[in-house]
């Protein structure tokens, strides 16, 4: 049965009965905004976008991605050393309750600037958060460190540290955590250098760089936005082949800096020059039924019963 009805308005105290059955009775060929009770797992159900989504599981918490900026990536050094690849940018994730009107503030990190001489490391990543306006609440990650050409890599605020470039049995730069207490968001180590002219990866937000490997420490995977997706991967370096970035936008040596909005670090460079590190980006994720529409600064999609706030500069959002 079917009926050209657009609009139809219930005046009763009575109830609206559901089209019911179990799982395996749902439509062949749903269509978004299709409605039922589902009968095997006892919850109302709602079609869209390929989905069958339970009202049931979506809890009045936003979710949250905050990843900084990378590291810079430093230059060759002297004895013909190579440079080492920036840090990738520090990545926190969690999810926090709604409150309705709490506004939030969005500061999203720039990448760390590619060395400018034989000396010179990267800079170092800029941090991003999100902090409350209301109670002061803030989720906070830390800027990949640059990489460097001789001695020891730098460490940045705390995110991923550099590679190193020619320094004979050479340190990293040293992060101790990567999660503190559901708050700051680290990285991992870059790696040391064994012996004179080798050049190393930066460390990722996911895993740190090996040591004498060229290629930059892997991201950490996320699928906020309904996609999955790597931010704050490492630089690469040479040693002695090409070495990459890694997943998370990593910067390849002597090819290029970090990839805008993942927080990657740059790659080292061959001559007096490496490669910038990427910025960073903060994602919000809310359950639509629970989101003002308030905003400002943010690319706003929906995925499923989501609204998605994707933020590539500093901004404000309001539950």
């Amino acid at each position: 049965m079917s009926s050209s009805l657009k609009n139809v308005t219930v005046n009763d105290t009575g109830y609206l009965k559901l089209p019911n059955g179990t799982t395996g009775q749902r439509p062949g060929t749903p269509s978004n905004g299709m409605t039922r009770f589902n009968t095997t797992t006892n919850t109302e159900e709602y079609y869209y976008g390929g989905t069958w989504y339970s009202k049931s599981s979506l809890t009045n918490n936003f979710d949250f991605l905050v990843v900084a900026g990378g590291g810079g990536g430093g230059p060759n050094g002297p004895g013909n050393g190579w440079g080492g690849g920036g840090g990738g940018g520090g990545v926190i994730a969690g999810s926090f309750p709604v409150v309705t009107g709490m506004t939030w503030t969005a500061s999203v990190g720039g990448g760390g600037s590619g060395s400018n001489g034989s000396f010179v490391a990267g800079g170092n990543g800029s941090n991003s958060y999100i902090a409350s306006q209301t109670t002061g609440q803030t989720f906070f990650a830390y800027g990949g460190g640059g990489g460097s050409t001789a001695g020891t890599a730098s460490s940045g605020s705390g995110g991923s540290s550099g590679g190193v470039s020619s320094g004979s049995n050479a340190s990293p730069g040293s992060v101790t955590q990567v999660y503190q207490n559901g708050v700051y968001g680290w990285g991992n180590s870059g790696a040391g250098s064994s012996a004179s002219g080798q050049g190393t990866g930066g460390g990722g937000a996911g895993t740190a760089a090996s040591l004498s490997n060229p290629n930059g420490g892997n991201g950490v995977a996320s699928n906020i936005t309904g996609t999955v997706t790597y931010y704050g991967g490492g630089g690469g370096s040479f040693n002695p082949n090409v070495g990459v970035g890694g997943l998370g936008g990593g910067g390849a040596y002597n090819t290029g800096g970090g990839s805008p909005n993942t927080g990657g670090g740059g790659g080292g460079g061959q001559t007096n020059s490496g490669y910038a590190g990427g910025s960073g980006v903060i994602i919000i994720r809310v359950p639509t039924q629970y989101y003002s529409g308030t905003q400002s600064g943010a690319t706003v999609t929906t995925s499923g019963p989501y609204t998605i706030l994707t933020f590539n500069a500093p901004g404000t959002f309001t539950n």
